[in-house]
Order: structure tokens, then C-alpha cells, then sequence
């Protein structure tokens, strides 16, 4: 009875324990405790945030990644080449009804029109895959449309939902024709050995694309690059990419249809552009004859009215101007919408799609 009474005891003795045990844990209020339950706290949510924001940062790193490799380059890119340290600008993408032809523009500025070539030929245009495997049917043309207009490059076949790599190695360096001297260097020579390029092509290695979509680290591997390139993603079906849905850009024979893609991917966009600067001068015209009314509603109460009289010149001025311009710019128009663009007008155009492995 003795041993029951002490067990039982013991038993108390040890509930009562556990409960200040606990009290001593969520029963104390004393200020530093809940200091240092907060700091506790305060500390885990932290570590939550920064896990957290470390899990957003790589898949928004990826997703930048993914899209960068399988999207057409993003518009407005200023594509630099890699030896000559000049831009071409990501103009425009397009591609017609059928996915059968792509067509990509590139804006040439001052720089680019003194120190790269505006013929064709002297681009080696070159499709890179680490997998080895192309659609060999795909055929390109690239020239520059004019001595002022833009380049375009003409992606022709039954093109995949895929990003096609180009990469566009600049064969021409105006330094050989400045400076006869470093006619000598194989790096400045307008007549680069294809072999060569290619070659340096399958040494190159693949990286994950910059921030301006770039996959290519130093072509060959070396320090310094060797070749003037720059390297970028089409993609019929890609964002970025316009999409006619009413025009094909092919002829009836299968050959490129100059005249239509211009017209759609050029000419509209230009004849647009003139139509909102007619309206913005008309606008114009009807603001300074309301002057004009203005002026005359003066001068029939006050004769006298010297400042009317010369506003009323000068609006019937800013009339006959704004007409001229008006003029100029409809002869603009009636150009662009009469023009038969051909082949032609792009002079040379390089006609040859390359294939290279790379690693």
C-alpha cells in the first residue's frame, strides 16, 4: 500500500514537472522571452524569403534561358559583330500564310553602311546545330535592299515549329580597302577561306544565350575572336514573329515572291507611315484656317488691326507649306505602291545555306 502511495506520488511529482517544464516554455512572459520568440521568427520567415526568391530567380533564369534558345530573337536586338564591334538592329520578322518563306530585317545605320559590306556575297551564312541534324532543303538569299535600305535575309522550305540558329560571319573589312597594308591579315580580308570558317565553326562551343540571345562563346575557341559574326534565332512560329495570314510569299513556280513579301513586310508599313504624316498636315491646314477666320473676324471690327493682317499671311504661308509637303509625300506614296520589287534590287545576293555541327 506504501509502494502504491510513493509510485503514485512520483507519478504527480512528474506530471507537475512537465507542466512547468511547458509553462516555462509558453507560460513565461517575460519581455525576452518574446524577444526572443520574435527575433525566432523573424529569422525562419527570412530564410523563407530568401529560398523562396532564390527557387524565382532560377526559374525565371530558366524561363529567359528557354525562351532565348527557342523563340525567334527578340525584336529590336542589336545584333553587334564580333571582331568589327558594329551593330545591326533586329528590324523585323515575318513569315507568310504557309510558313514557307521567312523573311528577317536588319537596320544598317551610318556605322554599318561605312564599315560593312551592302553586298551579299560577302556574308557566309551558316545554320548551327549541336544535334547535327538539318533540314538540308531550306534554301536563304540575304542582300541589302538599295545603297540605303535595310538587309534582308529570305528563309525558304516548309519551315518546323523551331528555332533555326544562323549564324552571319561578315567576309568584308573596309580596313583592307582604307589601308592596303593589312591586306595581308586573314582576318581583315574580304575573301576569308570558307574552309577556314567552318572549320572554326565546329570547334566552337555552345553556351547558354546572353541577354541579346548570343549562344556562341569565341568562334574555335580562342581568346579573341577570329571572325566578324554575329549568331541569331528565327522562328516561323516563334513570338516576335509576324504572321500574314491572307499572303503567300512564293510564286506560282515556287520561286520567292519579292514583289508581295516587300509589300507586306515593307511597303505598307511605309505607306502607312506617309498617310499619318498627310493627315497630320491637313490637320495642319484646317488649324490655320480657322487662323484665318479668326484673323478676318478681327479685321471686320477693327480695320486697323496690323496684327490680324500679319496672321493672316502668315497662315495662308504655313497653308501653301504644309500643301508642298502634302505633294512630296503623295508622290512618295504613289511610288512605293507602284513599284515591281524583284530580286534585282537587292544587287549580289548570297544564295548559299551552310550546315556545321557544333559542340
Amino acid at each position: 500500500m506504501f509502494k502504491k502511495t510513493k509510485k503514485l506520488f512520483s507519478r504527480n511529482k512528474e506530471h507537475k514537472n512537465e507542466k512547468k517544464m511547458i509553462g516555462g516554455i509558453l507560460g513565461d512572459k517575460s519581455k525576452n522571452t518574446y524577444k526572443g520568440i520574435r527575433v525566432t521568427l523573424v529569422f525562419i520567415l527570412c530564410i523563407g524569403l530568401i529560398i523562396s526568391g532564390l527557387i524565382l530567380g532560377v526559374k525565371s533564369h530558366g524561363n529567359m534561358v528557354y525562351t532565348l534558345n527557342n523563340q525567334t530573337t527578340p525584336i529590336g536586338t542589336e545584333l553587334t559583330f564580333t571582331k568589327s564591334n558594329v551593330p545591326l538592329v533586329l528590324k523585323e520578322v515575318w513569315t507568310d500564310k504557309d510558313r514557307k518563306v521567312l523573311v528577317a530585317k536588319f537596320k544598317y545605320d551610318n556605322s554599318a553602311r561605312n564599315t560593312l559590306s551592302l553586298d551579299g556575297r560577302n556574308y557566309k551564312i551558316t545554320m548551327i546545330s549541336t544535334s547535327g541534324k538539318f533540314q538540308k532543303d531550306l534554301e536563304v538569299r540575304y542582300g541589302v535592299l538599295g545603297t540605303g535600305g535595310d538587309g534582308y535575309l529570305f528563309l525558304k522550305g516548309d519551315l518546323k515549329e523551331k528555332a533555326y540558329r544562323m549564324v552571319m560571319v561578315n567576309k568584308f573589312d573596309y580596313e583592307k580597302v582604307d589601308d592596303p597594308s593589312k591586306s595581308d591579315s586573314a582576318s581583315s580580308s574580304s575573301d576569308l577561306d570558307d574552309d577556314e570558317i567552318d572549320k572554326a565553326l565546329a570547334e566552337t562551343e555552345v553556351s547558354d544565350p546572353d541577354d541579346k540571345g548570343s549562344v556562341l562563346s569565341k568562334i574555335g575557341g580562342k581568346q579573341s575572336f577570329k571572325y566578324d559574326n554575329i549568331d541569331f534565332n528565327l522562328n516561323a512560329y516563334g513570338e516576335g514573329t509576324k504572321y500574314d495570314k491572307k499572303h503567300s510569299f512564293l510564286k506560282e513556280d515556287g520561286s520567292i515572291d519579292y514583289k508581295t513579301a516587300l509589300e507586306r513586310t515593307s511597303v505598307d508599313e511605309q505607306v502607312n507611315k506617309i498617310d499619318k504624316k498627310i493627315k497630320n498636315y491637313k490637320d495642319n491646314i484646317k488649324n490655320a484656317e480657322t487662323g484665318i477666320e479668326e484673323s478676318e473676324y478681327r479685321l471686320k471690327r477693327n480695320k486697323k488691326d496690323k496684327a490680324a493682317k500679319t496672321k493672316i499671311e502668315e497662315h495662308k504661308e504655313k497653308i501653301q507649306e504644309f500643301q508642298e509637303l502634302i505633294k512630296k509625300e503623295e508622290y512618295k506614296k504613289e511610288k512605293y505602291l507602284n513599284r515591281e520589287f524583284n530580286e534585282k534590287d537587292f544587287g549580289d545576293m548570297q544564295t548559299e545555306l551552310n550546315f556545321q555541327k557544333v559542340k
